[in-house]
C-alpha cells in the first residue's frame, strides 16, 4: 500500500508540473504557405494538409519556394516565445517534420541539419531519424499518429 501512495504522490506532482508548463507557451494553429511549397507537394484548399505527388506541379516562380528539398513552411512567423502545435502524420510511410530558420537555403541541393538551419525528424523505410549531422536513429515503442512540436 505504501508504494501505491508514493506513486500517487509522484503522479500528482507530475500533473501539476504539466499544467504549469502548458501555461508557458502558446498553442499555434499552423497554416501552410503555398508560396514556399516544393512543386511535388500538394496543399489542401485551407493549407492544413500536404501530400506528396509523383508528378510535380508547375507553380509560379518564387524566391521563397523550395526547389530541391520537399519542404513547405507555415505562414506563421515565429521570432520569440514558446509555441506548441501538433501534426497528424497518420499511417504515412515516410515524412520529414520540423522547423527551420527563415533564411535557410531554398534553391539547389542542401542537407537538412541544424548546421544548415533545420531541426527535423524523419520516418523513412520504417525507421525514425533525427536529422542531425550525422543522422541519429531514434527508437520508438509505438508508431505515432500525431507528433507534437514544442518550440
Amino acid at each position: 500500500m505504501k508504494k501505491f501512495e508514493i506513486l500517487q504522490g509522484k503522479l500528482e506532482v507530475l500533473q501539476k508540473n504539466i499544467g504549469r508548463t502548458r501555461s508557458l507557451f502558446y498553442a499555434v494553429n499552423v497554416t501552410l504557405d503555398a508560396d514556399t511549397a516544393h512543386p511535388a507537394l500538394l496543399l489542401s484548399e485551407g493549407g492544413k494538409r500536404v501530400t506528396w505527388q509523383e508528378t510535380c506541379q508547375d507553380p509560379p516562380s518564387s524566391t521563397k519556394r523550395f526547389d530541391y528539398l520537399p519542404c513547405v513552411l507555415g505562414r506563421q512567423d515565429i521570432s520569440s516565445g514558446k509555441y506548441y502545435w501538433e501534426v497528424e502524420v497518420g499511417d504515412s510511410h515516410s515524412w520529414d517534420l520540423g522547423i527551420c530558420r527563415d533564411n535557410v537555403k531554398r534553391k539547389g541541393r542542401v542537407t537538412m541539419s541544424p548546421q544548415n538551419g533545420f531541426w527535423a525528424i524523419r520516418l523513412y523505410d520504417g525507421e525514425y531519424w533525427a536529422l542531425t549531422s550525422p543522422e541519429t536513429r531514434l527508437t520508438l515503442r509505438e508508431r505515432p499518429l500525431h507528433v507534437g512540436v514544442l518550440l
